[in-house]
């Protein structure tokens, strides 16, 4: 089943610290067939991500492995 997510990032300022393992797990979830689509927003800064999952909360237990959706 796929899913739109969106998001909006509150604290761009602290995003920096967190890229790194940010983009690691964004991979990590486009390797498992998890994301099918990431667009960014604009105005910035946020997100729109189509997600692939069983159900909502699945999804949102996929996304929550990202540390800036947490």
């Amino acid at each position: 089943m796929l899913f739109l997510a969106t998001g909006r990032i509150v604290r761009p300022e602290e995003t920096d610290a967190h890229m790194e393992e940010e983009v690691l797990v964004f991979n990590e979830l486009k390797a498992e067939g998890v994301l099918q689509e990431v667009y960014f927003s604009q105005p910035g800064p946020g997100v729109v991500s189509v997600v692939d999952a069983p159900s909502p909360d699945a999804a949102r237990a996929h996304l929550h492995r990202l540390r800036l959706s947490r």
